[in-house]
Parts: C-alpha cells; sequence; structure tokens
C-alpha cells in the first residue's frame, strides 16, 4: 500500500494493527509492505474472513491461488509447470485482467467500511466563484455496481428526511485520450440539504485515520455558511476562500504556498460568524410535517418540497406553518412546522 507522507500515520495505524509488515518512506511517499510467508498467510485470513466488495477481490482471489501453488510443499508436479501457472495467473491480474462489469451478492456496507473506502476514493470540494459544493466517490465502472449499493446505503440513512431521487447521482465518466483508461463512474452530489442532513452527521461521529478528515471539517464549515446565507456576505466570502487556500492539495506538506492561514483561529472566526447570525439552521427555511397527533412525518429543506411531496399548493403549507393551521390531505390531518 502507498500513500504520501502526509498519511504516514494511516500506515503506521495498519502495521500496528496488524502487528506485521513494515513501513519506508522514501521521497514524498511510504509504502506499507509485507514479504514475510507467515505475514501473507495473516493478509490472506483477512481478506478471506472479511471479502473486499470491489474487482479488487478478483485480484487477491488470484493472488491467494498463486501464493498457495508456489507454497505448497504437498503438490506432486512439475515444478516449471507450477510456475507457468503462477506466470499466467499474474499476467491476468490489475491492468491485464479483461476488463468486465464486477457484481457479487454478498457486499457488506458497514459505515467504518463506507468511511474508509472515502478516505481513499472520496472527495470534499467547493468552488471557488460561486461557491457551488459537491461530495464525489468514484471508481473504475466495472465497479459500478458497488457505487449504486453505496448510494442504497446513504439513502437509506436519510430517514424522515425529504431527499430528492437526485440527491445522489451516478455519473459516467467518457474516457479521455489515453486508449489504456478504464472507463470511470463516480457518485455526485451538491445538494446543500441533503449533505448536511444526511451525509454529515453519518461521518462526523466516526474516528477518521486519514488527512481527509481535515478537508471534511473544512468542507462541513462552507456547508454551515451556505445554509446560513453567509456565503453572500463580504465576511463569509473572505473566511470561504481563506478555507479554499489550505484545503485538499493546498494542504500538502510539499505544496509551497504565499497564504499562511491559522487554522485553528480560522475555525473559531466561522464559528463565530454563525454564533453571530440569527439562527442559521432555519435560514434554508426548512420544516417538519407532523400528523393531527404529532407524529414527524418527513423533514423537509422548503415549504415547496414539502408541497411538492402532498401534491398541494405551496400556499396551503405556508399557512400552516403561519397559522399553526391544520389542513386536510387525502383524509389526513396535517400541521407544518418550522424545523
Amino acid at each position: 500500500m502507498r500513500e504520501r507522507g502526509d498519511d504516514k500515520p494511516v500506515l503506521d495505524y495498519i502495521q500496528t494493527s496488524l502487528n506485521l509488515g513494515n513501513v519506508i518512506c522514501n521521497g514524498k511517499f511510504c509504502r506499507f509492505s509485507v514479504y514475510r510467508k507467515t505475514d501473507i498467510k495473516e493478509i490472506i485470513s483477512v481478506f478471506s474472513k472479511y471479502p473486499l466488495n470491489s474487482s479488487k477481490r478478483l485480484n487477491f482471489e488470484d493472488w491467494k491461488k498463486a501464493f498457495e501453488l508456489y507454497n505448497d510443499e504437498n503438490i506432486n508436479g512439475n515444478r516449471e509447470n507450477i510456475l507457468s501457472i503462477v506466470e499466467k495467473l499474474r499476467e491476468g491480474m490489475n491492468k491485464g485482467r479483461y476488463y468486465e462489469t464486477f457484481k457479487v451478492d454478498d457486499v457488506k456496507i458497514t459505515k467504518y467500511w463506507l468511511l474508509g473506502f472515502i478516505e481513499g476514493e472520496g472527495s470534499f470540494n467547493f468552488q471557488k466563484k460561486g461557491f457551488a459544493v459537491t461530495f464525489t466517490l468514484g471508481q473504475v465502472s466495472r465497479d459500478k455496481p458497488l457505487l449504486e449499493k453505496i448510494v442504497e446505503f446513504l439513502k437509506s440513512h436519510s430517514g424522515n428526511l425529504y431527499t430528492k431521487e437526485s440527491f445522489l447521482t451516478i455519473y459516467d465518466k467518457a474516457k479521455e485520450n489515453n486508449i489504456n483508461q478504464n472507463p470511470y463512474s463516480e457518485i455526485r452530489s451538491s445538494s446543500l440539504y441533503s449533505l448536511r442532513k444526511v451525509l454529515v452527521p453519518l461521518l462526523s461521529d466516526l474516528n477518521w485515520r486519514s488527512k481527509k478528515y481535515k478537508d471534511f471539517k473544512d468542507w462541513t464549515l462552507v456547508l454551515d455558511l451556505k445554509a446560513a446565507g453567509l456565503h453572500t456576505a463580504s465576511e463569509g466570502k473572505e473566511l470561504i476562500l481563506k478555507i479554499y487556500s489550505q484545503m485538499n492539495n493546498n494542504r500538502l506538506s510539499t505544496k509551497k504556498s504565499d497564504v499562511n492561514v491559522d487554522v485553528d483561529k480560522l475555525h473559531y472566526e466561522i464559528k463565530l460568524l454563525l454564533a453571530k447570525s440569527t439562527d442559521h439552521t432555519s435560514k434554508a427555511n426548512s420544516v417538519n410535517l407532523h400528523l393531527e397527533n404529532g407524529e414527524l412525518v418527513m423533514s423537509f429543506p422548503s415549504i415547496y418540497s414539502c408541497a411538492k411531496f402532498l401534491g398541494v399548493n405551496k400556499y396551503r403549507v405556508s399557512q400552516s406553518l403561519t397559522l399553526n393551521k391544520p389542513f386536510n390531505v387525502d383524509n389526513k390531518v396535517y400541521y407544518v412546522r418550522n424545523a
């Protein structure tokens, strides 16, 4: 496994947790490697017990088969034949593998599996102009079924929140000029409401291992500033641009920058600005829909989305909210409250 030097603590954590292998750094990168036969057997045991969810499982299975063939002293046969089989397995792995969609029925997605996947393949971004926020998570298109499972998992954590079907969309990206490049697919979301209400709560309470946690925390502050409408104010813009100047690749220790940002002070200034603003969570006009008995039906990012869900005019929903007045839809009595 190879990571940039900034994420050496991730490799150290893996090495310490497994109590095998070693971590060696060379230049900008560090590598976790396992060479001893007994250690490799332990790695095989781990991934046999906890199968990989992506197409990398196919490479693992061939690698495991080659290792067992090469080291099985009980196999009767010509050693050269065994080496030939091992070589064929090697040639068909990784870039040598025939490209096809990988789909298995035993995909198991948990919060921490997803967090690890996001730390490796995810991205938290916003545009410097206009501050449009995005979350992306991509893989080669052979693993598109896995991305679909991840979308299902995330939507299952939306609870009573109203989220549009387009909250998480999978896009297929065309090959570029490099003919050796595999097709690529990615999950993408730019829904401010859904990101703040679904993704952020899901990831905030987990224990991160990589420096991507810092990008996630900065990104969530931008979400809060946008939800409060502060991204249009000069003070808010200035703070967001400071975040931009030291996020993602700008955060790397190898990146030379003319901007020196005191991150702790920056975070304090943002939280102070949010505290000064009127309840920044209500700026987006979020509302809750309740039954007559008080039971919560669903939470919505706006009066309009609530009205659309019920199939009624938005003024009926607005009137219920303003006058604390019930209204009837399909023989059910509803109330609307501020979220």
